[in-house]
């Protein structure tokens, strides 16, 4: 996770969690929030929500823990 999230941002890391919900049936943050915690999962969380957000047709997108 953090090799993926440290390395990819944007339309990389959006279309990273788009991929990952499809293959687990589960969206990536809600991995995140289950498999860390504390800072290190504030950061994460933040990084990628923020890729999620800042992605072509975001608005309106629903990405959910």
């Amino acid at each position: 996770m953090v090799a993926v999230v440290g390395i990819r941002f944007g339309r990389d890391l959006s279309s990273i969690a788009a991929a990952y919900a499809r293959m687990y049936d589960k969206p990536l943050l809600a991995t995140i929030t289950e498999r860390t915690s504390s800072d290190f999962q504030r950061l994460l969380v933040a990084v990628v929500q923020g890729a999620i957000d800042l992605a072509p047709g975001a608005a309106g997108s629903s990405t959910s823990f």
